[in-house]
């Protein structure tokens, strides 16, 4: 079977960029992409790892079992505070959907951000700093094949749910088991980061991770090969100095904290930036002006 998710390792930051504007950058094929500063995190949501701490501080808890009550109470809780704060209008309420702006101010939801952009997604994997001289990190850029995603989720529609639909009643339970990996662009007007990064948001419920979505859903299609996968991860490695000239390139591109983080606290974020990779082998030119003859 053909794996839907596959890896590709470069042998420095600077390679990968060069693969990604060779491959990455192109009308051929719609992308998606994400950047973690860690290439050992996976694609979970804010969620999960709230249902992480949940289990930790209620060890006998099921999660499993009761996770639509906590998505719920979560929603609902937020929906309330928002009303009373007049954050949001009543009237407007339910023209908004909830969970992006929950995402924006902290809420644990069930939503994971991307771009459109690999540049967005390669900043986003190197921003986080703190390596010591000489120490190095593996980060990594994750690609999804959005046309391939629309592809599965209607082969969900049109197969597994009539094939499954006896086993698992009622009808909600059977799209719980086996759920689309849906997309969501950003509608709310309210979250002008997400615009500025080329954002939208995959949304997956049940399920901790997308590993977990695309095992389960592999192993349930008649024809699982794909042909192409349909996430590659792509993994480099960065030392402070390789990080901040990545860093430099990106911004020559015009993205940065402040195209990216609108507002004062964005243009703090630039400022602290720019100033550190400043400090980075500084070099001075002399210039010596003669007479003219």
């Amino acid at each position: 079977m053909f794996k839907w998710i596959s890896e590709k390792t470069f042998s420095t930051a600077r390679e990968f960029s060069e693969f990604a504007l060779k491959n990455l950058v192109t009308r051929d094929y719609n992308y998606g992409f994400r950047g973690h500063a860690d290439d050992l995190w996976k694609l979970e949501p804010t969620i999960t790892r709230y249902y992480d701490s949940i289990k930790e501080h209620f060890p006998n808890f099921k999660v499993e079992e009761d996770y639509k009550r906590i998505e719920h109470l979560l929603l609902e809780s937020f929906r309330s505070s928002v009303i009373k704060n007049n954050d949001i209008k009543r009237s407007d309420i339910d023209d908004v959907d909830l969970w992006q702006v929950g995402q924006h101010y902290g809420l644990p939801t069930p939503l994971l951000d991307w771009t459109h952009s690999p540049w967005v997604a390669f900043y986003f994997a190197l921003i986080d700093g703190g390596l010591k001289n000489g120490e190095s990190s593996n980060r990594c850029v994750w690609r999804i094949n959005i046309d391939l995603l629309h592809m599965i989720n209607q082969t969900i529609e049109s197969e597994l749910w009539p094939k499954y639909k006896e086993n698992l009643k009622p009808e909600s339970l059977l799209k719980e088991r086996i759920p689309l990996l849906e997309l969501v662009d950003e509608d709310n007007g309210v979250n002008r980061r997400i615009v500025l990064q080329q954002g939208f948001f995959s949304k997956l419920t049940y399920f901790r991770s997308i590993e977990v979505w695309i095992k389960v859903t592999s192993e349930k299609m008649a024809h699982p090969n794909l042909g192409i996968p349909l996430i590659e991860k792509y993994i480099f490695p960065v030392t402070e100095l390789s990080r901040l000239s990545m860093l430099d390139n990106l911004d020559k591109m015009n993205i940065n904290g402040r195209t990216l983080f609108p507002g004062i606290d964005g243009s703090a974020k630039t400022v602290m930036e720019k100033t550190l990779r400043s400090l980075q082998n500084p070099k001075y030119r002399s210039f010596c002006f003669t007479a003219a003859k």
